[in-house]
């Protein structure tokens, strides 16, 4: 496998996590899924990601940035 295929591999979970994300994050936004995100344990799932060093999910703040698919009032919706 090449270099460059390897990386390719990388870059697809990279995106499947972020697709992961921001779906989450629309699902959480309708109250009426917040009861069942949180029998499924999406916040456990996502913890992970918010402590997460690979440069698409660690920032000091994410949820300040524009490009962070959840916000702390998501967050704190589904807790």
């Amino acid at each position: 496998m090449s270099s460059r295929q390897v990386k390719q591999v990388f870059e697809k979970y990279q995106k499947e996590r972020t697709a992961f994300v921001q779906k989450v994050a629309d699902l959480a936004n309708q109250s009426e899924n917040i009861e069942t995100l949180q029998n499924v344990g999406a916040m456990a799932l996502l913890r992970p990601l918010l402590l997460d060093v690979a440069p698409t999910f660690s920032k000091q703040q994410p949820w300040l940035s524009a490009d962070w698919p959840i916000t702390m009032k998501t967050l704190q919706r589904l807790l």
